[in-house]
């Protein structure tokens, strides 16, 4: 896993994921989309690289309260809550994680 993930939106403008090592797997602690783009589901859509690369490394992701505003949208990609903190297992097909 790396530690930044990103898409470029043009001159000086990067929507982000940035993770840590955290308790056997990965934790997102920061998901960053500028201003203007926040519409556009680019915080989905930097997350599903990082979800595909865990899916390939077996690896289980955590998301930090502060990396997300609501963890429903989230739902959909097979994060649910594990002792206060969303997780999601490598190669999520849904049900319990």
């Amino acid at each position: 896993m790396k530690e930044l993930y990103f898409i470029g939106l043009g001159l000086h403008k990067l929507v982000s994921a940035e993770l840590k090592p955290y308790h056997k797997g990965w934790m997102i602690t920061r998901i960053f989309v500028p201003d203007g783009f926040q519409d556009d589901d680019y915080d989905l859509k930097v997350l599903e690289l990082v979800i595909a690369d865990a899916d390939k490394e077996g690896v289980v992701l955590y998301l930090s309260p502060q990396s997300y505003q609501t963890s429903y949208q989230y739902v959909s990609l097979g994060f649910q809550t594990y002792r206060g903190v969303p997780r999601r297992r490598p190669n999520y097909k849904g049900g319990k994680p």
